[in-house]
């Protein structure tokens, strides 16, 4: 009888490289500058990401083939994740190879949150994109993982 043996490493967490810095700060600004002066203050919010992903999507300004544009609101996404939970941008290596994703430490407990495809896998699939409803469901799981809930 032959038993298969699945290697299953742990997670080994990095920083990002300034490269991964200048292009997540590149995609930031893309966002912002569909943001008005006056409102700056609030994009800076959980709630204001949100809001500003969500109204860049139903304006339907980009095409879906516009990939690197829909990471870029996935990283906006991820920035409202960061700041409802205290999570910190890095390198995760693990069974699946190198991402870059949001890290979240609890204790001894840790969730590890891949956003920058959450907006884009979903665009190419022409689904209907609730914002709100997915940042709620990744918080719940991220509660659930930190032993939160």
């Amino acid at each position: 009888m032959e038993s298969e043996i699945k290697m299953q490493i742990e997670p080994v967490v990095t920083d990002l490289t300034e490269e991964m810095v200048a292009e997540l700060e590149e995609m930031r600004d893309f966002v912002k500058m569909h943001v008005p002066d006056e409102s700056m203050d609030f994009f800076e919010t959980v709630e204001g990401k949100l809001f500003m992903v969500q109204e860049i999507l139903d304006l339907k300004l980009y095409p879906k083939e516009s990939e690197w544009i829909h990471v870029a609101l996935g990283v906006a996404l991820g920035d409202a994740l960061a700041l409802a939970l205290k999570a910190q941008w890095a390198v995760v290596t693990d069974d699946y190879g190198m991402s870059v994703s949001l890290v979240s430490t609890h204790g001894d407990d840790t969730a590890f949150l891949f956003p920058l495809t959450m907006v884009s896998k979903r665009v190419a699939r022409g689904e209907d994109i609730d914002v709100a409803e997915i940042f709620t469901g990744i918080l719940e799981y991220a509660e659930k993982q930190l032993n939160l809930c």
